[in-house]
């Protein structure tokens, strides 16, 4: 699809590319975000826009307690993303009252290990959060409500 959209120059707008990763290990990734792209395909992916556009992009990094906010993570991040002109967002996590996903209070480690290791990093708090707006969790309240109506 990139290719395509490439090929016939649609990309020339400065468009800053937004990727959820939210974890850096595949597994955890895959049971946060089931129908998401793989690790390396996502990330391969936005290399490739950047080159061809010149435009930004980053990774956003919602924190979880005792989920994705380990040293581990980090360093699967720096491997990830190190020498490459991607930035990472870290954002608190929405909390929700039918989930056990709490957010971390490990940001500003999480931050200081990163960009230790070159890896350029933000925090965002997201507006909405107090709603659970953010990073998609407001589908998340539709849905559990409408499923529960049924």
């Amino acid at each position: 699809m990139l290719k395509f959209i490439l090929a016939n120059k649609v990309l020339k707008l400065p468009i800053k590319f937004h990727l959820s990763l939210h974890s850096s290990d595949p597994l955890v990734r895959a049971k946060l975000m089931p129908a998401a792209a793989g690790i390396d395909e996502s990330i391969q992916l936005i290399e490739e826009y950047s080159r061809e556009t010149n435009n930004p992009v980053e990774v956003h990094y919602s924190l979880m307690d005792k989920v994705n906010d380990f040293e581990d993570d980090v360093l699967r991040l720096v491997y990830l993303l190190g020498g490459k002109n991607i930035s990472v967002k870290i954002l608190y996590h929405s909390e929700k009252e039918f989930s056990d996903l709490k957010k971390s209070g490990r940001v500003a480690l999480f931050r200081k290990l990163l960009e230790e290791r070159g890896v350029e990093t933000e925090f965002y708090d997201p507006p909405g959060r107090d709603i659970g707006s953010s990073c998609g969790q407001f589908l998340m309240t539709y849905y559990k409500e409408h499923n529960q109506k049924r």
